[in-house]
């Protein structure tokens, strides 16, 4: 649901501008949805759809509000094999110059779990019609390695530079480094050029088996020094609370830049200038993560929602360095059983 507020108020799906209805599969539709700012389209993704292969819809919303289903869609990309998840995550960057209008689109279950993200420039003067993604794409960032079930795509974020470039932030939560299964990795890349990319400037690690380090990203320049941070989870991490209780870290922009001009090296997380950990265990603190400036909005729940667990969103200020505790967090939101 699509809701237009001017003031803070209750609001229920019968006051609603607009409405978008999967039609399929309902499993995953709209787990993953951006918006492209300037063009008021709104992008959602379906990776269910097809027996799992995925698709991801283009709606202009923006003249029209209203009810919207597939039947509606301006523009749609479909995966091209069963399991793809095409769609499960979404990325979008307006930029400017050669660099606007980028789509990135996560497909974390193509080539046997392999993952591949698929780079996209949508047309500014308006696109029409269902196409298969390899078609389309202008890039595809593929599994480092070619690990079975890394999940690459299973995360996606970046930021457009100064000079009009372009940064891609790639996450592989099931990736097996030389810590053992599931470490999980992120590939970190400028596109230069709009071009089919097959390995990274550099990369950065889990810190143990079982870690599933990558499985949500965030940026934002959250010192304010005009670099982007880059913020990473590992809900699988165990910590001194107990087992799977969940880790976040922060990569400095200054770090990461610094890191650039060395090339193509893997990198550990002693470089993260912030860690927070979970405060219980199997709590997973961060299955999700979102950066507002130096505020971080992360969740956690119990990975087999067992019981009554209500789940949680952790609420902190990234003003200074160090290791915290999710109890160190300024305020915590929790959910109903």
């Amino acid at each position: 649901l699509i809701f237009a507020l001017e003031q803070s108020t209750d609001t229920n799906s019968s006051e609603r501008w607009a409405r978008v209805e999967g039609g399929g599969d309902a499993v995953a539709f709209g787990d993953a949805f951006v918006n492209t700012v300037d063009r008021d389209d709104l992008i959602i993704g379906d990776a269910s759809w097809n027996n799992g292969a995925g698709r991801v819809g283009i709606f202009q919303l923006a003249q029209t509000g209203g009810d919207h289903d597939w039947n509606t869609v301006a523009v749609s990309y479909e995966a091209a094999e069963a399991g793809d998840r095409l769609g499960e995550q979404l990325a979008f960057f307006q930029g400017d110059g050669v660099y606007s209008s980028i789509l990135m689109i996560g497909a974390p279950g193509t080539d046997a779990g392999r993952g591949a993200v698929y780079i996209l420039q949508l047309n500014a003067g308006g696109d029409s019609g269902s196409r298969e993604v390899t078609s389309a794409s202008y890039g595809v960032v593929t599994s480092r390695d070619y690990v079975v079930n890394a999940s690459l795509g299973g995360s996606i974020t970046g930021w457009s530079g100064g000079d009009g470039g372009l940064f891609g932030v790639y996450g592989a939560s099931r990736q097996q480094g030389r810590f053992g299964p599931e470490t999980g990795e992120i590939a970190i890349s400028p596109i230069g050029t709009i071009d089919i990319l097959n390995t990274a400037t550099h990369r950065y690690i889990g810190a143990g088996a079982g870690d599933r380090f990558a499985t949500a990203l965030a940026t934002d320049d959250v010192d304010g020094d005009g670099l982007n941070e880059v913020m990473v989870s590992a809900p699988g991490r165990d910590t001194t609370a107990g087992n799977d209780a969940g880790t976040i870290y922060l990569l400095a922009g200054s770090l990461i830049e610094s890191n650039f001009a060395v090339g193509d090296q893997e990198y550990e997380m002693d470089q993260a200038s912030i860690t927070i950990e979970g405060d219980a265990e199997r709590r997973g603190l961060g299955r999700d993560i979102t950066l507002d400036g130096r505020t971080l909005f992360a969740s956690a729940w119990l990975a087999e929602c067992e019981g009554e667990d209500p789940g949680s969103v952790y609420v902190f200020d990234l003003s200074s360095p160090g290791t915290f505790v999710a109890s160190d967090a300024q305020r915590v939101i929790v959910g109903e059983p």
